[in-house]
């Protein structure tokens, strides 16, 4: 059970310090500026002043910790000895309740200071990272700028390129109708020279016959026509077969003018590929009958030649034979130039010549009794070889028959055949004026 101690204090004057003044005592206005420091000094003087200004200090400072005070009485005269046991108690109690308020918040502090150090660096970093991105944005933008610019560049040449495309096409485009329309006038200033040639030539020469091949589609013409051959006579065959042959010539090359200027484009595959089919078979045809003509020239000479040799073995009887039946030396001779002119206008002069060659070589190699004259007469060299030949003048006649007969079938397999590349020349031409 705890005893109560009571103490009276005695007056200030007791106190052995009472006498003098304090000298760290502090001014009114100190007092607000410096709190701990008036504390302190509060303290000091009231442990110097004695012990009961000691107490009353302290019973004011508990009382404001709202401790109970040290004194039983108003009057602060008795002391309590427990009270200020259990002040003392508390008091550091609250000491350590605020040392480790205190420690907790130095923790805190020191913690709040590493992270705001950390968030600092973090700042800094993510400044530097924003720095390069602002210096990266900048280099994209700049290279954006350039790509823009090197675009619209891009974008003018190719638009002055289409420009200058879409004007040589222009020029081209006119160009060509130029030529065209040229083209077209030369043409037809050709033909007109051309008919005005034939139509000089025909009144030199005489009034001629004319042969004209009918066209079923429309040519570049005025009448519709196409350009005509004159069929000559024998007098003047070899003076009009080089114009002729020169105007076959000009008349293909007018088909093939007249064929080139057509639209290609426009024209469909399958007709493109008929047209080339045709061509080449045209071109075929040309040489085969080329080769056919060379042909028939050859058995013309041939047939001449025989007849000479016929003629060599009855020269007595010469005088007479060609008052009969006329001299084959003193008949015209198929020219080769005309032979380059068309079948139709040679068909009958070739029958007709053909014919009589052959006559003439039948009748000759029929008369032995002729050579039996001309081989008694023994007037020359040729009447020694006509006699020395008599023996086998059977044989000979027979075989000279065969080989007629021979040439015979020959020559008209080779007009027939002629005929047929005519009709399969004008068809193909007639097909390709159409396409």
């Amino acid at each position: 059970m705890s005893t109560t101690r009571r103490y009276s204090l005695s007056s200030a004057a007791t106190s052995p310090l009472a006498g003098y003044a304090d000298p760290f005592e502090l001014g009114p206005m100190q007092h607000h500026q410096h709190p701990y420091l008036h504390q302190q000094q509060q303290l000091r003087l009231s442990l110097r002043r004695g012990p009961d200004s000691s107490l009353r200090h302290l019973d004011q400072e508990l009382s404001v910790l709202g401790l109970p005070g040290l004194f039983l009485t108003a009057s602060a005269d008795e002391l309590n000895v427990s009270a200020l046991a259990s002040a003392c108690q508390q008091l550091v109690a609250l000491y350590h309740r605020s040392r480790d308020a205190r420690e907790a918040l130095e923790d805190k502090n020191r913690r709040l200071e590493s992270e705001l150090r950390d968030s600092r660096r973090a700042e800094q970093r993510l400044q530097e990272t924003a720095r390069d991105a602002a210096s990266q944005s900048a280099g994209l933008r700049e290279r954006e700028r350039r790509l823009d610019e090197r675009g619209r560049r891009l974008n003018d040449q190719l638009r002055e390129a289409r420009d200058e495309a879409k004007r040589l096409n222009q020029q081209l485009q006119q160009r060509d109708t130029q030529h065209r329309h040229e083209r077209r006038k030369l043409s037809k200033e050709a033909d007109r020279l051309r008919e005005r040639l034939q139509a000089g030539l025909s009144n030199s020469l005489g009034p001629v016959r004319l042969s004209c091949i009918e066209v079923l589609n429309q040519l570049p013409r005025a009448d519709g026509r196409r350009a005509a051959w004159a069929r000559v006579s024998s007098t003047n065959a070899a003076a009009v077969a080089p114009l002729s042959r020169l105007t076959a010539s000009d008349d293909r090359a007018h088909y093939s003018s007249l064929l080139a200027q057509s639209d290609q484009a426009q024209i469909p595959k399958f007709q493109r590929n008929y047209q080339a089919q045709l061509e080449s078979r045209q071109a075929e045809l040309a040489a085969e009958n080329q080769e056919l003509r060379d042909s028939l020239f050859r058995v013309h000479r041939q047939l001449r030649e025989l007849q000479l040799l016929s003629l060599a073995s009855a020269e007595q009887d010469e005088n007479a034979e060609a008052d009969a039946n006329g001299d084959p030396a003193d008949e015209e001779e198929l020219h080769e130039n005309l032979l380059k002119l068309p079948y139709q206008l040679l068909k009958d002069r070739l029958d007709r010549q053909l014919k009589a060659g052959c006559d003439r070589l039948r009748t000759r190699l029929g008369q032995p009794g002729a050579r039996g004259r001309s081989a008694d007469g023994g007037g020359g060299p040729a009447a020694v070889a006509g006699a020395g030949s008599s023996a086998s003048n059977g044989e000979d006649s027979v075989m000279m028959q065969e080989q007629m007969r021979q040439l015979k079938e020959r020559l008209s397999s080779y007009e027939e055949l002629m005929h047929r590349q005519e009709q399969l020349i004008k068809r193909s031409l007639a097909a390709s004026s159409g396409t």
